[in-house]
């Protein structure tokens, strides 16, 4: 037999009950849910089953007399759910867990105005928790929320952290993540961290756009330049290449052009510029590596399979530098 809530889900005006999957029932107003929820004002306007000769049924669940719905959702969730319903005091929402399950539940059973208190108080979780309130953003489809937090994870630098939710997240959400905060920010407004669902025939997703295609050439604000490593760093090379995050390497336009036949062609219109420096889209330990498998000298270890990924996947080494140079 279901326990019955405290106040004020207890009066005796109430004409619906809601019962938790703990047992729990929650005294309700018809009216006041099917304002507040588009879900429970579809449901309650299907017609009730009817009773027989008797003036029972077996299909009629109640509690107190009144009709009884029973949800997948505990208590301490709903009971979180209707006070942002209700017109009472709002539940504080302190933790990231009670933040994440009353979110849950507002956008299961269509609710605007929870929803919104909700996501509001995810963001505000974001200086605190800027990589858990990424992931909990993503797993709900939620781009502003996940924006905001993305900048936070960049400015605090907890990109390269873990935290729980990361594993509710999909390894393109992580990854663009990642590419955000390689690129420190620079990227174009078309540039989007969730993945978006839409209806049709079954369910379909549609990606992103590529960190290429919305990654800006060049910085709004100048970054300080900082000189590679060596062997990158020879006062007598003749080009520089400034990569995304300011690093500067300094290489040997001859060396980039015998790494590739068909690059002699726009190595020799650059060798005839007067042009010197050439800014690319890829972040400093990117490019060391690219340029290492160049010169000659030791290969790079690669046992990041993030830098595997942006090193090989998609193109080869002659079209990367190709991309250097032009």
């Amino acid at each position: 037999m279901p326990r019955p809530a405290g106040p004020p889900f207890d009066g005796n005006t109430a004409d619906i009950v809601i019962c938790s999957s703990d047992d729990v029932a929650f005294k309700l107003h018809r009216v006041i849910l099917c304002i507040a929820s588009e879900f429970f004002k579809d449901m309650l306007s299907l017609p009730q089953p009817s009773t027989d000769e008797t003036g029972s049924s077996a299909d009629l669940l109640e509690f107190d007399g009144l009709p009884s719905v029973r949800v997948s959702e505990q208590s301490d969730v709903l009971e979180r759910l209707f006070r942002l319903c209700y017109p009472v005091d709002d539940p504080p929402l302190q933790t990231m867990g009670e933040v994440r399950s009353t979110l849950e539940a507002a956008m299961k059973y269509q609710m605007a105005e929870a929803i919104k208190i909700t996501k509001r108080r995810l963001l505000a979780l974001a200086r605190n928790d800027p990589l858990r309130v990424y992931a909990v953003a993503c797993c709900f489809n939620l781009e502003e929320e996940a924006s905001a937090a993305a900048k936070e994870v960049l400015k605090q630098k907890a990109h390269e952290d873990y935290v729980d939710e990361l594993e509710d997240i999909s390894i393109g959400a992580y990854h663009r993540l990642l590419s955000y905060c390689e690129r420190r920010g620079r990227v174009r407004d078309q540039y989007k961290f969730t993945i978006h669902r839409t209806s049709g025939r079954g369910t379909s997703v549609t990606s992103t756009p590529t960190l290429d295609a919305v990654a800006l050439d060049t910085p709004d604000a100048p970054l300080e330049p900082r000189a590679a490593l060596h062997p990158f760093n020879d006062s007598e090379a003749e080009i520089t290449l400034v990569t995304a995050d300011g690093v500067e390497f300094r290489v040997f336009k001859k060396i980039l052009q015998l790494s590739s036949p068909v690059l002699y062609s726009t190595a020799k219109e650059l060798l005839a510029s007067d042009r010197t420096t050439v800014h690319v889209a890829e972040p400093s330990r990117i490019l060391d590596i690219l340029l290492r498998l160049c010169y000659p000298v030791l290969e790079p270890d690669i046992e990041d399979l993030h830098d595997i990924s942006i090193t090989v996947a998609g193109e080869t080494r002659r079209r990367l530098l190709t991309r250097l140079l032009t």
